[in-house]
């Protein structure tokens, strides 16, 4: 646990610097989709919403980007809880999309996934079914 700590304190505090990825970050910041080659090339945004990003625009045509449908898609069957107030949402929630631009509301040490809420800072998991015993 010592070293997850040690980890979880160099990220946070790299992220706040805006060094490193954090300095290309767009997930809080907001960025335009312009296109499936800028997504998987050119952004730098949260694995998780780059994810549901490309399985969105996997089921339209292959030059078809628009993100029309994309909050009804982001409400799907994600649990996040957000920390430290525990509340339990959906990606759906945290995410705006206004026409192709997309931010993420909430920092992502603010929210967690079902998974293990009280060791997972980040929205890394999306809940398959009935949360396990945290580990």
């Amino acid at each position: 646990m010592q070293l997850r700590t040690a980890l979880t304190e160099q990220a946070a505090a790299t992220r706040q610097a805006g060094v490193g990825v954090w300095a290309d970050d767009a997930t809080t910041t907001g960025f335009t989709v312009a296109s499936r080659e800028q997504l998987q090339n050119q952004l730098v945004i949260l694995p998780k919403l780059f994810r549901r990003l490309a399985d969105y625009l996997s089921l339209q045509a292959p030059d078809d980007v628009d993100l029309g449908g994309s909050a009804a898609f982001l409400a799907r069957d994600d649990q996040l809880f957000t920390i430290p107030d525990g509340h339990a949402t959906g990606l759906d929630t945290l995410v705006q999309v206004t026409g192709q631009q997309v931010i993420l509301t909430v920092r992502p040490s603010a929210s967690c996934s079902s998974r293990n809420k009280a060791a997972r800072p980040f929205l890394l998991r999306r809940q398959l079914g009935p949360p396990g015993p945290v580990r």
